[in-house]
């Protein structure tokens, strides 16, 4: 409703006619609006303030202005920089002037700004590894908790990562479950007001791969000399190698941390009497990474000399035995002579 002022007499100041509301708690660092409605019969002018509501009744806030025989609002902002006050008034001073006034709106509060929420990590493009920690990060004001979640481009539905998180943290540490690689995004949500809230960019779900290249299925190395391993990965920082013969129980560690975009490692190999023999490549930071080669063979050379033999032919020892269903007949003749199967 609007509030009608007539006077009969305005005393000789502004403050002998006051317009007065008490008891409004005014916090030191906070901002205040001031607003208003007014107009006048004739134009004049009112003082308008925030005081303290005893002793010199001192103005933390003052504001001449004025008034027009228009209806006009007017606003003001007042950041308390003096102690809080709990008890603080808010004055009209509207004495001096016998003009008629007319008054509506008068509103005294704390500033509020938005809320809002913004993502600052992932970044457009990023790379992010399964089974990796990244912290999620973000900037916010006015918000007290929040709830994360991500999805893949292929997925309809967000998934939740976690929830009730305090917003002035700013971040939050997320170690990426065993997804796909596909793009991703991460949505932050006010858990108090879900039409507040943000998406990042799109960034990527890398999945690190390793894969073993050589030895080759049925190769033959021999004790003792040095091989050159090799393999192929995506996405991988270090690799644990390992070896196993054939009726071994457990894998020898051969390579520790190596550096997976070497892409080779030279080994030499265990002096053991023919056997077969597996290699296993293991990403270092996640076990669940990893490439085991297919048997090879690991056999000493002795030759031995057969009576029914031209001289200079020599036929090696057979290996594995003849029941495996692959088996290698190494032998060596002069060049004058030839062989028939």
């Amino acid at each position: 409703r609007v509030l009608n002022v007539t006077f009969q007499n305005a005393g000789t100041a502004d403050w002998h006619v006051q317009l007065d509301q008490f008891n409004i708690p005014i916090v030191k660092g906070k901002v205040y609006d001031i607003s208003f409605d007014a107009s006048a019969n004739q134009a004049r002018t009112i003082n308008v303030g925030l005081s303290q509501n005893s002793g010199n009744y001192t103005y933390y806030f003052s504001q001449l202005v004025t008034l027009s025989t228009v209806m006009k609002n007017y606003t003001y902002s007042y950041t308390m920089n003096n102690t809080t006050d709990n008890n603080t008034r808010f004055v009209m001073d509207i004495g001096k002037s016998n003009a008629s006034l007319k008054l509506d709106n008068i509103i005294v509060q704390e500033h509020k700004i938005a809320k809002t929420i913004a993502v600052t990590s992932p970044k457009s493009n990023d790379i992010w590894k399964v089974n990796r920690s990244y912290d999620i990060t973000w900037t916010s004001h006015d918000i007290n908790k929040i709830n994360l979640y991500y999805k893949l481009a292929s997925q309809s539905t967000w998934m939740a990562i976690s929830s009730n998180i305090t917003a002035s943290l700013g971040k939050y540490s997320w170690t990426l479950p065993l997804l796909q690689a596909d793009s991703c995004q991460i949505k932050l949500v006010d858990s108090e007001d879900i039409s507040v809230n943000v998406t990042s960019r799109k960034f990527y779900i890398a999945v690190p791969t390793v894969e073993i290249i050589s030895p080759k299925e049925g190769e033959t190395l021999r004790p003792g000399e040095t091989y050159q391993m090799e393999w192929k990965s995506q996405f991988v920082d270090q690799l644990n190698i390992y070896y196993k013969l054939w009726n071994a129980s457990s894998w020898i560690k051969i390579g520790d941390r190596i550096n997976a975009t070497a892409l080779n490692f030279s080994w030499t190999v265990p002096d053991v009497t023919n056997d077969s023999c597996q290699i296993k490549a293991e990403d270092y930071q996640y076990a669940a990474i990893i490439s085991i080669s297919p048997k090879f063979y690991i056999k000493k050379i002795t030759a031995i000399t057969e009576g029914s033999i031209s001289s200079g032919s020599v036929l090696f020892n057979i290996f594995p035995n003849p029941f495996n269903h692959v088996t290698s007949i190494e032998y060596s003749i002069p060049t004058a002579l030839s062989s028939k199967k």
